[in-house]
């Protein structure tokens, strides 16, 4: 069985090697924000939360609900971003267990764009 916990911290070792120190140096002015920011460049970043996604279909909406929940909580923008993305490529099985509370829970501490843009979708 899947492990929603194990899932974003695999998801987060594929990260870490494909972030820059420049990536970050650019965010701080671009992106403002108090999160980590791992530095992957969003076509770098996108086949990852594409294969996360894939990896979950036929799973249990849940599941694919708590890995996003685990991601956001990493606190990097990073992860964020995929949490959302991974909500996003699932919409169709997760809207329907989406309520007040769990919105509220994924979108707390956004305080800069890109967050702000992937959490809309």
């Amino acid at each position: 069985m899947l492990d929603p916990k194990a899932l974003a911290a695999e998801t987060r070792a594929k990260l870490d090697p494909l972030g820059g120190p420049a990536r970050r140096e650019w965010s701080k002015t671009a992106i403002p924000t108090s999160m980590e920011v791992i530095g992957v460049k969003v076509p770098d970043l996108r086949p990852i939360s594409k294969d996360l996604a894939a990896s979950l279909k036929g799973a249990d909406p849940a599941l694919a609900l708590d890995t996003a929940r685990h991601l956001v909580a990493d606190g990097a923008l990073d992860t964020r971003q995929i949490a959302y993305e991974l909500l996003w490529f699932r919409r169709r099985e997760v809207s329907p267990i989406l309520g007040p509370k769990e919105i509220l829970d994924l979108g707390r501490n956004i305080d800069n764009w890109v967050a702000v843009d992937t959490f809309a979708g």
